[in-house]
């Protein structure tokens, strides 16, 4: 058996098990498994507008808040209604601005770099401004400091992207810097350009330019903060392009992905960063949204391809610790991490078209219908909330070549092997005689019992196979017959 090793199109392609191409496959423990779709929350509404960004927040009492927001409004969920949390008169807003959250004790944040920071302190109140605060692109929690990047206040000295400021400790609503209370801002000013992402890492927070990284540190009175500048030439391409995985980083920079652990930018060399780059629309990169799925330790980024005008199309999964990839097509607005509120007899629906006939076909304990768990969500362009539980519909993947450098061979037969098996699988014979030669289309056979009868020869062969439904595929075995020497 050949093992599957992933989607690997910048690989040589007669490299054991890569996957040349792929749609609506993630990496698995074990091979390839298809692609979940995404799931309808039953009764849930669909936003009035493009959704600019969500999050579940948790309270210091395990209460969890879920905010989505549009770009003059921001909505919280109650059961399967958006409550307006907005702050009075709503939000101005930008053709781009983004929404980004945090949970600082009992306060809920949010900025969008045109309002002044947002908080929210209880369950069920509206959103107000912080009349200390900055205007800021982001925020992070860390070391009991609010800390903003990206800044528009007359105390930085006007519209500062490149300026940082954290609030007083322990103290959100604080930001008027003091020698008594550690409020305090500076400038990143080792390196141009402006902050593009900032994430938590343990106590530190890392701030990330387009070409460079800075590594900051609570160091007490007088500095307050801080930076160190580790890298010169990694940096990231946006907020939502960075992943927390908890012990470090993945990021996707201007010509590569990378990690960072806390002390320096490691390539992730498994990465197909040449194939990216070329299929990433460069106009929007900045566009690109990322997603931690910790329970299946899969790292997603929704990125726009060329001719999609900006729009998120596709997305690249990579298995944390599977060092694998795949590729998924689905088009979004925004990814996040759902939770929604128990749905029982005493909350179902107030629509008569929804009955238990018609409800989507999900499982009793799905995340959709039970508020103790949480899943992978996403926006879709529709404006509404789903999560990704849904059965998998259409996939395929196309492998590389395998045979033989200089004899011919007949591929007879193909077997698969399936750890969980398709609804229905397809395959598609191609045939190639010189080395990076054009491939040749030699007809298609369905899965019949444990495998696939294609019947043509061949120096190198090549296959892609076509699956309806879930299904986890491990590996592959050719039965190759020798025809002789040309």
């Amino acid at each position: 058996m050949i093992p599957l090793t992933g989607f690997m199109p910048d690989a040589d392609s007669t490299t054991p098990g890569a996957l040349t191409d792929c749609t609506n496959l993630v990496p698995t423990l074990r091979g390839m498994a298809g692609a979940p779709t995404p799931m309808d929350v039953p009764g849930l509404a669909q936003l009035p507008d493009e959704c600019r960004g969500g999050a579940v927040l948790q309270r210091l009492d395990k209460l969890a808040r879920v905010f989505v927001g549009t770009r003059n409004k921001m909505f919280e969920l109650s059961g399967t209604q958006y409550v307006d949390q907005s702050r009075a008169g709503g939000y101005t807003g930008s053709l781009e601005n983004r929404w980004r959250f945090e949970q600082f004790g009992n306060a809920s944040l949010a900025c969008n770099e045109t309002e002044q920071i947002q908080v929210s302190t209880g369950i069920g109140t509206a959103f107000a401004d912080i009349p200390q605060s900055p205007r800021a692109r982001i925020i992070v929690i860390a070391s009991g400091f609010v800390l903003a990047f990206g800044l528009n206040a007359t105390y930085v000295g006007g519209d500062r992207p490149d300026a940082w400021a954290c609030s007083g400790l322990y103290d959100h609503l604080t930001w008027n810097p003091s020698d008594s209370n550690q409020a305090a801002f500076g400038y990143l000013l080792n390196t141009p350009g402006d902050v593009r992402a900032a994430k938590r890492l343990g106590n530190d927070v890392v701030a990330y330019k387009e070409n460079s990284l800075y590594l900051g540190r609570f160091v007490g009175k007088p500095v307050i903060w801080q930076w160190d500048l580790l890298s010169s030439n990694v940096g990231a391409v946006s907020a939502e392009a960075v992943i927390d995985v908890g012990t470090a980083h993945l990021f996707i920079g201007r010509d590569n992905f990378w990690m960072f652990d806390g002390a320096r930018p490691v390539p992730i060399k498994s990465a197909p960063k040449e194939w990216f780059f070329a299929n990433c629309d460069a106009t929007y990169r900045y566009r690109i949204r990322s997603h931690f799925d910790q329970a299946k330790n899969l790292c997603w980024w929704f990125y726009p391809t060329p001719g999609s005008g900006g729009a998120l199309t596709n997305a690249l999964v990579y298995n944390l610790t599977m060092d694998r990839w795949g590729k998924v097509q689905l088009p979004i607005e925004t990814v996040l991490q759902y939770q929604g509120a128990e749905t029982n007899y005493d909350n179902w629906p107030a629509d008569a078209s929804l009955t238990f006939e018609t409800l989507p076909d999900v499982p009793f304990d799905s995340p959709s219908l039970d508020t103790s768990s949480s899943s992978m969500g996403v926006v879709g362009t529709d404006h509404r909330i789903r999560t990704m539980n849904g059965p998998c519909g259409a996939a395929s993947l196309t492998t590389g070549d395998f045979g033989d450098d200089e004899q011919f061979t007949t591929l007879t037969r193909l077997t698969p092997r399936f750890t969980a098996r398709p609804a229905a699988s397809s395959l598609t014979h191609y045939t190639r005689d010189v080395d990076g030669g054009d491939l040749e289309t030699r007809g298609a056979t369905a899965l019949s019992g444990a495998h696939y009868d294609p019947l043509a020869s061949g120096r190198y062969h090549r296959v892609r196979i076509d699956l309806q439904g879930d299904f986890e595929l491990v590996g592959f075995t050719p039965a190759l017959t020798p025809d002789g020497y040309e």
